[in-house]
C-alpha cells in the first residue's frame, strides 16, 4: 500500500468517497423511479376509466365488462401454460442433472477449510 498522497511522500490522502452521498444517490434514484412508476400507473388506470365510462355513456357497458373478462381469462390462461411449461422443464433438468457435481481445486479448499 502506497503512502503517497496528493502532495507526495507521508502528504495527506484525499479521503474515501462519503457514503452518505450514495445513500442520497439511492434515494433520489427510488424516488425517482417510484414517481415514474405512479406516473405510468396514473395513465394506465386514466384510460382504463376513460374506456369504462365511453363504454357506459354509450349503454354498451356489458360489452366493456366481457372485454375486460376476457383478457383477464385469458392471462389467466397464459399464465398457466406458462407456468406449467417452465415445471415440467425444471423437473426434467433436475431429473437429468447429476447426484453430485465433479469437484475441483474450489472443493478441496472448502474441504480443508471446514476441517480446520
Amino acid at each position: 500500500m502506497s503512502m503517497t498522497g496528493p502532495r507526495g511522500p507521508g502528504g495527506p490522502r484525499t479521503p474515501p468517497a462519503p457514503v452518505r452521498s450514495r445513500r442520497l444517490r439511492r434515494s433520489l434514484f427510488i424516488a425517482i423511479a417510484a414517481v415514474i412508476i405512479v406516473l405510468v400507473s396514473l395513465r394506465g388506470a386514466a384510460g382504463f376509466y376513460t374506456d369504462f365510462l365511453w363504454f357506459e355513456a354509450l349503454g354498451q357497458a356489458d360489452v366493456w365488462r366481457t372485454i375486460i373478462l376476457s383478457r383477464i381469462v385469458l392471462a389467466l390462461i397464459f399464465i398457466a401454460f406458462l407456468f406449467a411449461l417452465l415445471y415440467g422443464n425444471l423437473t426434467i433438468a433436475d431429473r437429468m442433472a447429476p447426484a453430485q457435481r465433479p469437484g475441483g481445486p474450489e472443493e478441496d479448499v472448502l474441504a480443508r477449510y471446514h476441517a480446520s
